[in-house]
């Protein structure tokens, strides 16, 4: 049975609190407001819980609510944190995604990343939980919209590095005949120089010239006989043009 009842109450008007027992309290400030509260032991602390005013919470209402505090507690639950889990306004996942794309996007030099990130999500990830809340996203779920874009993303991968292996191969070729047409060509000036008839085409005299020719311009007198050969060439080559 409680302390206080329905007259008593009436009656208080000096500033205090104002036991019912079992934790309950009725506070009256200095404006002669009631306020009702419970003081309990919450993991070891004491804790006071606002319940309500006086004057929207009757006695047996606090009661009530008093009751039901204790029970929670008893139950292992905790009135304050679960009041601040009420109060806790859980985004969806593409108000959470816009949120930080634009918190963070001023830090991203490129504009281009800028929208790619977004965009990335809107076409990939908002149409599957874009709506959902982000404590009901759980790994099933993000493993069912994860494994097409990395399918996706895979399949991309190999047709660019296929594609890169066509390119390499055409460079390829394409250097092989530069370097055969050059061949072609200095095999041509050679001849309309007479170096043929003067080494009686001789091939391998002609390839010991050719590196007797490499090794001077390794030396130290390479930037000077690489002038003077290429001044030299470039009248002789001058000469056979004349003639053709």
């Amino acid at each position: 049975m409680g302390k206080l009842t329905t007259t008593k109450i009436r009656k208080l008007k000096e500033p205090g609190k104002y036991g019912d027992g079992d934790g309950l309290y009725l506070r009256i400030g200095d404006s002669g407001k009631g306020y009702w509260i419970i003081r309990c032991q919450i993991n070891g602390r004491r804790r006071d819980i606002g319940l309500g005013s006086l004057s929207l919470m009757s006695l047996a209402e606090a009661r009530e609510a008093a009751y039901l505090i204790r029970k929670d507690i008893q139950n292992g639950l905790d009135p304050i944190a679960e009041r601040k889990k009420a109060t806790l306004v859980i985004p969806t996942f593409r108000d959470a995604a816009k949120h930080v794309h634009a918190e963070y996007r001023l830090a991203w030099k490129s504009g281009k990343h800028q929208k790619q990130w977004i965009t990335t999500l809107e076409k990939h990830v908002f149409p599957k939980i874009g709506d959902r809340l982000v404590n009901d996203i759980e790994g099933p779920v993000i493993r069912d919209v994860l494994v097409p874009i990395i399918t996706r993303t895979q399949a991309m991968v190999h047709r660019i590095e296929a594609r890169q292996r066509r390119t390499d191969k055409r460079d390829w070729v394409m250097r092989r005949r530069e370097r055969t047409r050059r061949l072609i060509e200095l095999g041509g000036l050679v001849q309309k120089a007479g170096l043929v008839e003067l080494t009686d085409d001789d091939r391998a005299m002609m390839f010991g010239a050719f590196l007797r020719m490499a090794e001077l311009l390794q030396s130290k007198r390479g930037d000077k006989v690489r002038l003077l050969w290429r001044r030299k060439g470039k009248r002789a080559f001058e000469r056979v043009c004349d003639n053709l």
